[in-house]
């Protein structure tokens, strides 16, 4: 019997995250970016990122199912206990 995988990446690249997810998302059928986030001029004391360029590259590679994967994240982000049912329900719209 033949499973289809799934594929969980996380990559860290310095100043190259917005090249690399382009890239590997144009390798993979049913792959997107779907968010990228940049920085901004707060903070820059700190991360000294100049204003606007990317912080983080989202996406979604051979996924069929990243809405209901996305929707299942957001719940948990917003959970002080972890909650079974309420992921399920989140993960099925």
């Amino acid at each position: 019997m033949s499973s289809k995988q799934k594929i969980a990446p996380c990559l860290w690249f310095d100043d190259q995250a917005e090249a690399a997810a382009k890239f590997y998302a144009g390798i993979f059928p049913n792959s997107r970016i779907s968010e990228t986030s940049r920085y901004a001029e707060a903070g820059r004391e700190i991360h000294g990122k100049p204003p606007g360029s990317v912080m983080t590259v989202e996406f979604d590679l051979a996924d069929e199912n990243s809405a209901k994967s996305r929707r299942a994240m957001q719940a948990m982000l917003q959970m002080k206990k972890l909650d079974i049912e309420e992921l399920k329900r989140a993960y099925e719209g």
